[in-house]
């Protein structure tokens, strides 16, 4: 068992100690921001079954005086997810509660939740990787399999979007007369790496969220528009770690994926003090603080989703 001890700890009792803490790396986590967003009745099982009907082709044949035409049949498809549970802890020794001066519970409580964040934004980044909607670049000039990112690779995507259907997420951002600013589209929402930032800026359609109309109307991770994307760039992006390193952008549209929680329960985050464990903890020397949290999610519809997969 992983133990937090004094001896992975500054000497503070012999040092001078900053009691401001340094900020911790908080990574965006931006994977959920858009998905459809469902809850299960505590009490109700641990399954969700998402329900779509099919749409009907146009009824082009006139009708006949006095005749009753053939009819359509309804289809339908459903996508079951079930909940699972993830969660850590971290085990704290009392002489680090007795000796150093900053209050490690509250510091590993935070620390465990940007894990947790981190956690939920993996699960589903991992999910969208499933998709069965893949474009491969192939008009860069890196010489690699796929190649870098283009315009004309960002048009197929949206194009294979639009074919599939996939409703528009945002409304555009019509142009004001301010000086070196630019209209932006009606967009879907697109997730990519901090690692392909130069390329995606040397996309020749590339709009800097510096330059929209009004900067403001950009979320906190979002770095900039081409075409109808508006793309979120975050340090947990997806890459098979091959050689060369393909990367995997996501490009969605409207009810594309789902996440999946139990109730309305958020982390349950469990304190258990120095000598909670009983006979296994004598002389009260081990406390642990951790966490536990129901989630599921799942693609919804595959023509809504797009995986673009490039090189540097």
């Amino acid at each position: 068992m992983a133990l937090t001890n004094t001896t992975q700890l500054p000497p503070e009792v012999r040092t001078y100690f900053d009691r401001l803490l340094l900020t911790l790396a908080r990574p965006y986590f931006i994977y959920d921001l858009f998905a459809q967003k469902r809850q299960i009745p505590l009490n109700s099982g641990n399954q969700m079954l998402f329900r779509r009907y099919g749409t009907l082709t146009a009824a082009t044949v006139p009708l006949t005086d006095g005749q009753t035409p053939p009819g359509d049949s309804l289809s339908v498809t459903d996508f079951q997810t079930q909940i699972q549970w993830y969660g850590s802890f971290c085990t704290i020794t009392d002489q680090v509660q007795y000796v150093v001066q900053d209050r490690v519970l509250n510091e590993a409580t935070k620390v465990l939740s940007l894990q947790l964040g981190l956690t939920i934004d993996t699960l589903i980044r991992d999910m969208m990787v499933s998709t069965a909607s893949t474009i491969a670049c192939t008009n860069g000039l890196n010489g690699n399999t796929p190649t870098e990112i283009t315009d004309a690779d960002i048009q197929n995507a949206v194009i294979a979007l639009r074919q599939g259907q996939a409703r528009l997420m945002t409304n555009p951002l019509p142009g004001e007369n301010k000086f070196g600013t630019s209209p932006v589209r009606s967009s879907y929402w697109g997730f990519m790496s901090v690692d392909l930032q130069a390329d995606l800026e040397a996309v020749s359609s590339f709009i800097s969220a510096a330059n929209y109309p009004n900067p403001m109307n950009a979320l906190e991770a979002e770095w900039g528009a081409t075409r109808n994307i508006r793309w979120l760039l975050n340090t947990n992006g997806y890459s098979n770690g091959a050689s060369p390193n393909v990367y995997s952008s996501f490009i969605l549209g409207q009810e594309a994926y789902g996440v999946v929680r139990l109730g309305a329960k958020e982390a349950e985050f469990i304190v258990k003090p120095l000598g909670a464990s009983g006979t296994a903890d004598p002389l009260n020397q081990r406390g642990t603080v951790g966490y536990k949290y129901p989630f599921a999610t799942r693609i919804l519809n595959d023509n809504w989703i797009t995986r673009l997969t490039s090189t540097l």
